[in-house]
């Protein structure tokens, strides 16, 4: 019988679903048995400490109030003076930060909390995205270049079975 080799699956999470729409990811390993991961604590092994600073300080930069929560409000006034500088209307402000909470907020609070933020982190670094690429991303995003990532859908589909639409 010839030799083969199989699959090693130790490192690849998958997204584990919960009643209620919750979710968790599980780490799989061989055992089919492991560790519950949070988003923020697959995000600490997926990113270098600076970039996980990165990501964990713009989120604090948004909420405005030190919630713990981003509010609908907290994003408005976060990328205000993009909407000014680009001469947005109302309504054009709106439709470019609706896909903010239909990407991220998972639980649909109409807020972002910091794992539903962590959770959209790490879904585009598996899609694919280097670090470098994230930050960059995050540090227009904090400087307010721009209002939200720019990635195609496609780029957000994969093993971890998130689709997210982001555009500006």
């Amino acid at each position: 019988m010839p030799n083969v080799a199989k699959k090693d699956t130790a490192a690849k999470p998958k997204k584990e679903v919960k009643k209620g729409g919750g979710w968790r990811w599980r780490a799989v390993r061989k055992e089919k048995e492991g560790p519950v991961l949070t988003p923020s604590e697959l995000a600490a092994t997926l990113f270098s400490p600076e970039l996980l600073s990165s990501i964990q300080q713009l989120f604090e930069k948004i909420d405005a109030d030190s919630s713990g929560q981003i509010s609908h409000d907290e994003v408005l006034l976060h990328w205000k003076s993009f909407f000014q500088k680009h001469e947005y209307t109302e309504e054009q402000a709106e439709f470019t930060i609706s896909p903010f909470f239909g990407d991220l907020d998972a639980d649909g609070d109409k807020e972002v909390d910091m794992e539903e933020w962590m959770r959209f982190w790490v879904t585009v670094k598996k899609s694919g995205h280097s670090d470098e690429e994230i930050s960059s991303m995050v540090e227009k995003m904090a400087t307010s270049e721009e209002p939200w990532v720019h990635l195609e859908k496609a780029e957000m589909t994969g093993d971890t079975d998130c689709s997210i639409t982001v555009f500006c």
